[in-house]
């Protein structure tokens, strides 16, 4: 399992550096020669979304279902620094992070590790290390998120409680010393104003170590908000959100 994890890594790090490579970036690295091709580009980019090099000053991100809930808020500080708070949700616990990381720009991806520290209901506070990308060109769309635990996990009161009587029971329960979680890690086509393409994503935390993949379509309704649908399995998760940046 610790093979295929870092292979997952491996892939969706490098995938959207190939995507990155793999169109011509005279258009962005050049600067224009004359202000009308100054406003043509900027036309452009705004029909598209996006521009080349766009730091949001701030981004947000949520989606769920019956089942999970994922949430981000990123915040920039000040090129490089930007402030992060993530949420997870699943069936008895809710984890918070918060930290800062440090933003990394190559054509039109953005890489920022961090540092940040976690706390929750089922779990006592521990720090963590991150790693967050989102890469946007005319043709394609990437974006997920890292998160690994530093600290042994260390279950509450209640959820010992919980463990002692399963072992009672005769059922003994495997526990994850060192929670990690791949969320959202999706590699999309844009088409027109919708963005569609497969997705994963993995929980290593307590008993569970699970893989989920499924697919993703966002729609864009202007240059900052994006409507998101998300179907992923085994089993059927149907899941809702939106992303804003401004």
């Amino acid at each position: 399992m610790l093979t295929m994890r870092a292979a997952v890594l491996a892939l969706v790090i490098v995938a959207p550096i190939l995507l990155a490579g793999s169109w011509p970036a005279a258009a962005q690295d050049a600067p224009p020669s004359h202000p009308a091709g100054l406003g043509a580009q900027a036309e452009h980019a705004a029909h598209d979304g996006h521009e080349a090099h766009h730091s949001p000053l701030v981004e947000a991100e949520f989606a769920g279902s019956v089942d999970f809930r994922s949430g981000d808020l990123s915040l920039k500080l000040g090129s490089p620094v930007r402030a992060d708070l993530r949420y997870f949700g699943v069936e008895g616990n809710e984890i918070g992070m918060v930290g800062l990381g440090w933003e990394f720009r190559w054509r039109g991806l953005r890489f920022i590790p961090g540092a940040a520290w976690s706390f929750g209901r089922e779990n006592k506070p521990a720090p963590v290390i991150t790693a967050r990308w989102v890469f946007e060109n005319e043709h394609w769309t990437s974006q997920g998120a890292w998160v690994q635990s530093l600290g042994e996990y260390s279950p509450s009161s209640s959820h010992q409680e919980h463990a002692a009587d399963h072992e009672h029971g005769g059922e003994a329960e495997t526990i994850a010393r060192h929670a990690s979680v791949l969320d959202g890690i999706h590699v999309s086509r844009r088409i027109g104003r919708f963005d569609v393409g497969p997705m994963i994503e993995h929980i290593h935390y307590r008993e569970e170590d699970e893989w989920k993949a499924g697919g993703r379509v966002a729609v864009r309704l202007g240059t900052s908000f994006r409507l998101i649908a998300q179907v992923v399995g085994p089993g059927t998760e149907v899941r809702g959100g939106f992303v804003w940046e401004q």
